[in-house]
């Protein structure tokens, strides 16, 4: 039996993630330069996205850590999506400009085409289902092949 989640009304159009959003992942300054972790930039980990709203971090880079390393700005209201790890699938909104490491998925979306809250809410209630496909090993993991999976499987309503 279908959860009413999962019926779409005829008039609704559904496409996948990457249809509406381009999606990213950050990066990690290297660890031993302490210099990187002095700054005042807020550095999402995917240990992070407990709650729903998610407005400072437990660390912060600095510029120059950015310029020097695969971690990137991720602007506010942007669907933050942990990838591996014991906290694969959990999932927050993104509320001050900040960056991440490469175990968060940025999911940025045009506020005037997509909900925000919907969306969050449509993913966590698809959560249980991405645990069960990326079962595997020790660690639940979403390789670029089964992130691919992932936004077909997770077509949105738009």
């Amino acid at each position: 039996m279908k959860s009413i989640i999962d019926i779409v009304p005829n008039d609704w159009k559904t496409e996948p993630i990457n249809s509406f959003s381009t999606t990213y992942s950050g990066g990690t300054p290297l660890r031993s330069n302490e210099n990187y972790y002095s700054g005042k930039i807020n550095w999402v980990k995917s240990s992070e996205l407990k709650e729903k709203y998610l407005f400072e971090t437990e660390e912060h880079i600095n510029e120059e850590a950015i310029k020097n390393s695969s971690a990137r700005y991720i602007e506010p209201d942007t669907i933050l999506f942990a990838m591996y790890g014991a906290t694969a699938g959990d999932l927050c909104i993104l509320k001050t400009k900040s960056t991440s490491n490469q175990a968060v998925l940025a999911i940025p979306i045009n506020k005037k085409t997509i909900n925000l809250e919907y969306l969050f809410y449509y993913l966590k209630y698809k959560t249980e289902k991405l645990k069960y496909i990326t079962q595997g090993g020790g660690q639940p993991n979403l390789s670029k092949g089964i992130r691919a999976c992932w936004e077909i499987m997770f077509g949105f309503l738009a």
